[in-house]
């Protein structure tokens, strides 16, 4: 459960990141007004006159040239493109996120697992990682095989890699014991 909470929060965070820059950008979009008429090269009396309903004032608008656009700047209603900087952020976050929920735990057990089958010795009883119990007989360290007894006169060679662990003493579900008594 607190897993999943970590996640969700890991998740919302690289979306803040990558879409909380263009969600500014719109909102930064150029009001209407006297602010809006300066940028325009405008004088703010002359756009209050001509709400007034000054002829004159309005004539003189008609008449001024418009400024001529410049057509390598970008709209003024369209946002930018993400930048490469804007979109490497939330792909180092997903990056991070995967390596700390899947590749670090995956390391850890492994490192474990090799852990224990290095501290495996001869007449250890294992459970391999296909189900055979056995006993170990001997290691074979030139290939890194292991000789298992998996019944009274009956071995097989099998990596050592593909131990799971020991088994612990007296969980014999096989039912040997079960037979033994009968």
């Amino acid at each position: 459960m607190r897993l999943s909470g970590v996640v969700a929060t890991c998740v919302a965070a690289v979306f803040v990141l990558a879409f909380g820059q263009a969600v500014i950008a719109q909102d930064e979009t150029p009001a209407e007004g006297p602010a809006a008429a300066a940028a325009a090269g405008e004088s703010p009396a002359a756009g209050d006159a001509a709400a007034v309903g000054d002829p004159s004032a309005a004539e003189t608008d008609s008449a001024s040239p418009a400024p001529a656009a410049d057509p390598d700047a970008p709209a003024a209603n369209q946002p930018e493109p993400p930048t490469m900087s804007d979109m490497l952020v939330p792909i180092i976050g997903m990056g991070l996120i995967f390596y700390f929920i899947v590749l670090a735990p995956q390391k850890k057990a492994r490192k474990k697992q090799q852990a224990v089958v290095d501290s495996l010795q001869k007449h250890d009883r294992v459970v391999s990682i296909g189900g055979i119990v056995g006993t170990i007989v001997s290691f074979d360290t030139s290939s890194d095989e292991v000789l298992l007894e998996v019944a009274p006169g009956t071995q097989i060679r099998m990596l050592r890699r593909s131990i799971q662990g020991p088994k612990a003493l007296g969980s014999d579900e096989d039912g040997a014991d079960d037979r033994a008594e009968n």
